[in-house]
């Protein structure tokens, strides 16, 4: 599974995380700074959107600009990085 994670620009903690499974469906979450804010949240939430195939996608160019923006994450984690803790338990 790929993914792609940064950080909001208003908080140190929060991130927006985009994972790309083997089967090529998105997901995409958003994860309080803190294990305390998700245990008080709920946890995180998420949403997926499936590929097409099997008659389960519905949203061919929503998944390719969620690719786009795996990509431009990355870029700007590169170029642009913001420093913070990380919680990689959040939405394993």
């Amino acid at each position: 599974m790929q993914q792609s994670e940064r950080r909001d620009d208003m908080s140190p903690n929060n991130r927006l995380v985009v994972y790309q499974q083997e089967d090529g469906d998105m997901i995409v979450g958003i994860i309080p700074g803190s294990m305390e804010e998700c245990d008080r949240m709920g946890f995180s939430q998420s949403v997926e959107f499936c590929t097409i195939g099997m008659g389960r996608g519905r949203s061919p160019r929503t998944i390719h600009a969620l690719r786009n923006l795996m990509a431009a994450m990355d870029e700007d984690n590169r170029d642009y990085p913001i420093a913070g803790p990380r919680n990689n338990d959040a939405m394993t």
